[in-house]
């Protein structure tokens, strides 16, 4: 899919107003390789860096219920860029605590209903077949850093995958260097341009913009 059909199917656009329901959730799944539910449990308190750069997974949400991961590997860490970063702060709305993505009752979003109301109607539009629709953004993400040479220790620490053989272990260094991750991050990028991060109208557990109904003085 090419740039320009991913922000079309997507409602991504660059002005402010022209927000996508879950245009953070998806980009966040896109540019992570996030499990659904690994994103359902993301707390702002407990799992996000300050500037929002690095996201800790530590548990998931599966129909609002919040359970541990089921691997080591499950639990780790993963760098974002820049732009995504300052996307996610925006959508927050000031936020300090609570889940990432949230009802207005303050409770995880469900699977059932982020396919519901959002990916299924996309996948819709793109007349794509039945499938595993969130795991696609995981296959997504493996592909573009494959593509984007990043070495391999990386996509398995950030999607969570176990060391293919023993002689891995000399790898584990690399994820101390906190650093050079975040560098190859932001690097690889995402592929495709994220709408700016001034607006967070429209986005999970915030309120629709409204047109004002005051009359502009001359």
């Amino acid at each position: 899919m090419s740039r320009l059909e991913t922000h079309q199917h997507w409602g991504w656009k660059e002005s402010p107003g022209n927000c996508c329901h879950y245009k953070v959730l998806f980009a966040l799944l896109s540019e992570t390789g996030l499990r659904i539910g690994e994103a359902h449990g993301l707390k702002l308190d407990e799992h996000l860096s300050g500037n929002f750069s690095t996201i800790r997974v530590r548990q998931s949400a599966w129909r609002r219920s919040v359970q541990a991961q089921k691997t080591d590997n499950a639990a780790r860490e993963i760098d974002i860029t820049s732009f995504l970063a300052a996307l996610l702060k925006a959508s927050v709305g000031g936020r300090a605590s609570g889940f990432l993505f949230q009802s207005e009752s303050g409770r995880p979003l469900t699977q059932r209903n982020v396919l519901r109301d959002g990916l299924g109607k996309i996948r819709g539009d793109m007349n794509m077949e039945d499938g595993k629709a969130f795991h696609s953004f995981r296959r997504f993400r493996t592909a573009h850093l494959r593509k984007s040479r990043v070495p391999w220790d990386l996509p398995r620490l950030w999607l969570g995958h176990a060391n293919k053989d023993v002689t891995d272990r000399y790898a584990e260094q690399l994820k101390e260097d906190v650093e050079w991750r975040k560098e190859v991050a932001e690097n690889a990028g995402l592929w495709f341009k994220l709408p700016r991060a001034e607006s967070s109208v429209g986005l999970p557990g915030l309120p629709q913009q409204k047109k004002s109904k005051l009359k502009k003085v001359p």
